[in-house]
């Protein structure tokens, strides 16, 4: 009798392992059809959005006035801190000869010319400010039409950008009779961010400013990867009352110089730090050829 019980028993042992094997593998199978339908889904949502934006695209194409519409930047002034703004449009249907094209920024109306086979028009525009192009009207003897085309031009943004940081440590607050001392072991990483063309870059420094005078630069070459970087292991005094920054400085094909603060330290006179953290994370200010600032976010 209990040979015969545990046989049984062990048979429903083997036939709990298989069951247990076969719900696992069914689990598994199950996953992945879950699986597959969530793919199959986003997949099927994707397209519905491609179609979509594919339709408003088309709409959207079929009810502008243009077949073609484009602005570029033709050339800045950098001692009149000026961008031309090259403009062309193509008109769907126009009368040649009668219909005029006319730009609008607000109330102000800019006239173009018909040149091979589209308008143009060439406006001067400030450097550093952004410009809106809300429109263009074409006007014949029987129509007046108009074409919302929304542009916001920043001619600022086809200037590198140039972004510095540093790795390691920086320490100080030793005060002396007047002055207090500061240390440095890092390194400072400078980018440059070309917009479009590539920016031509002239040089590239660390320089040590103290109440914004130079005190110090330092060559920085290019590194085999076209990336500046050097070593800044230096001890520095600042007087009381005094602003001592460290800032990478690059100079591109205009002659306008670019300073990015990598490290600040100010304190008052009686040499306590003055909390500063407004430099930080900034991107670089913009100075003229002779010093002047241009732009500063």
């Amino acid at each position: 009798m209990k040979k015969r019980l545990s046989v049984f028993l062990a048979g429903m042992c083997i036939i709990l392992a298989v069951s247990l094997v076969q719900i696992h593998n069914l689990k598994e199978e199950m996953e992945r059809e879950i699986g597959y339908l969530q793919s199959q889904i986003q997949s099927l949502e994707t397209s519905m959005n491609s179609i979509y934006n594919n339709v408003d695209t088309m709409l959207e194409k079929e009810a502008s006035l243009l077949t073609f519409s484009e602005w570029n930047i033709s050339s800045i002034d950098v001692d009149e801190q000026i961008a031309k703004i090259a403009i062309e449009i193509t008109p769907k249907e126009y009368q040649e000869g009668m219909t005029e094209a006319v730009l609008m920024m607000g109330s102000q109306e800019y006239p173009m010319q018909m040149k091979d086979g589209r308008y143009c028009a060439e406006l001067e525009r400030p450097l550093f400010e952004t410009s809106q192009i809300d429109a263009v009207v074409l006007r014949d003897s029987t129509y007046t039409r108009t074409e919302h085309l929304d542009w916001s031009i920043n001619p600022r943004y086809i200037l590198p950008e140039i972004y510095a940081n540093l790795s390691g440590s920086w320490s100080g607050g030793t005060k002396g009779e007047g002055f207090i001392s500061m240390s440095s072991d890092c390194e400072v990483h400078i980018q440059v961010e070309s917009k479009g063309d590539a920016a031509e870059i002239k040089s590239v420094q660390l320089v040590h400013l103290l109440d914004d005078k130079v005190q110090k630069r330092i060559a920085i070459p290019a590194d085999e990867y076209g990336e500046y970087s050097i070593e800044c292991k230096d001890s520095y005094k600042a007087p009381f009352g005094s602003r001592f920054e460290v800032a990478a400085e690059v100079v591109d094909q205009y002659g306008l110089i670019y300073r990015c603060t990598v490290h600040r330290w100010e304190t008052d006179k009686d040499g306590n730090l003055i909390e500063d953290r407004d430099w930080f994370g900034r991107s670089s200010a913009i100075y003229s050829p002779d010093g002047k600032l241009l732009f500063y976010e």
